[in-house]
C-alpha cells in the first residue's frame, strides 16, 4: 500500500509538471514579437486562464483524494524507519541486507521529495513566466484580465503530507535527521 501511494504521488507530480510546461508554452505564445492583435491575445489569454483553472481544480481534487494515503505514508514511514533502525543496531539480520533495504527506502522517499520540489519550483517558474509577458502593450481589457489572473496564478503548488508538513527537500532533510536521531538513540541503549 505504501509503495503504491508513493509511486502514485510521484506519477501525479510528473503529470502536473507536464501540464505546467504546456501552460508556460501558451504564455510564451502570448509574448510573441510582431504586431499586436488584441483579439488573438484575448483568445490566448482565455485559453491560458481556462487551462490553469482546470489544472488547479484537478490539483485540489487529487490532493483531497491523496490525503489519506499521504497520512498512511507518514505513519508507515515512521514505523519502517524505527524497525530498520532497530535492525541495524541489534544486528539481528545481516548488515549488508539491512542497509540495502534501508537505502532503497531512502532512495524512494528522496525521489518523491525531489519530484514534488520540482513541481513547486515549476509553479514558481510559471509565476516568472507571467511576469515576463508583454502585458503592458495590450489593450485595457486584456490588461485587467491578466492582472486578475496573475494574482491567482502566482501561488506556488505545495503538496502537504499533513496539515503543516510539506513534501520537499526540507522534508527529506527532516526524515534523514529523524533516522540519525533514532539510530543514535538505539545505539546508546545497545552498548
Amino acid at each position: 500500500m505504501t509503495n503504491i501511494s508513493i509511486f502514485y504521488i510521484y506519477y501525479v507530480a510528473v503529470v502536473f509538471e507536464v501540464q505546467l510546461i504546456i501552460l508556460m508554452d501558451y504564455l510564451r505564445n502570448l509574448s510573441l514579437e510582431g504586431p499586436i492583435d488584441d483579439e488573438l491575445i484575448k483568445r490566448h489569454l482565455v485559453v491560458v486562464i481556462e487551462k490553469h483553472h482546470a489544472l488547479m481544480r484537478c490539483y485540489q481534487k487529487v490532493r483531497d483524494l491523496l490525503y489519506v494515503p499521504s497520512i498512511w505514508i507518514a505513519l508507515s514511514g515512521i514505523v519502517i524507519v524505527t524497525c530498520f533502525s532497530f535492525l541495524i543496531v541489534s544486528s539481528t539480520f545481516g548488515f549488508f541486507s539491512t542497509y540495502c533495504n534501508f537505502f532503497g527506502m531512502i532512495v524512494t522517499v528522496s525521489f518523491i521529495c525531489h519530484e514534488v520540489q520540482t513541481l513547486e519550483d515549476m509553479s514558481g517558474d510559471f509565476s516568472k513566466a507571467l511576469y515576463d509577458t508583454k502585458w503592458y502593450l495590450w489593450n485595457q481589457n486584456n490588461r485587467k484580465t491578466f492582472a486578475i489572473f496573475s494574482i491567482v496564478a502566482s501561488k506556488p503548488l505545495l503538496w502537504n503530507l499533513t496539515f503543516e508538513t510539506k513534501i520537499n527537500h526540507g522534508y527529506l532533510r527532516k526524515i534523514l535527521g529523524l533516522i540519525y536521531t533514532i539510530e543514535n538513540f538505539l545505539r546508546s541503549f545497545s552498548t
